[in-house]
């Protein structure tokens, strides 16, 4: 896992319009922008798309592939 990377889970509703249909979590990561506090720009949340693949772990495989975006932006992705 890259330095600084926080991980987590975010409860959310199986059906927005039928709350009673139960919650499902989906797992969350971030890495926390790097750079200069005055450069930083929010937040870019990355969906590495394809079923079954995770995007927590592809971040953390090609972390130093988004070194630049990293220096202005917190990267956050999920696991669908």
């Amino acid at each position: 896992m890259p330095a600084g990377m926080r991980c987590g889970t975010l409860t959310v509703p199986l059906d927005h319009s039928a709350p009673a249909k139960g919650t499902v979590r989906i797992a969350l990561a971030e890495i926390p922008a790097n750079g200069p506090r005055a450069g930083r720009r929010g937040a870019l949340l990355l969906n590495f798309g394809g079923p079954g693949g995770s995007g927590i772990e592809a971040l953390a495989t090609d972390a130093k592939a988004f070194a630049e975006l990293g220096e202005r932006y917190d990267l956050v992705t999920f696991d669908p």
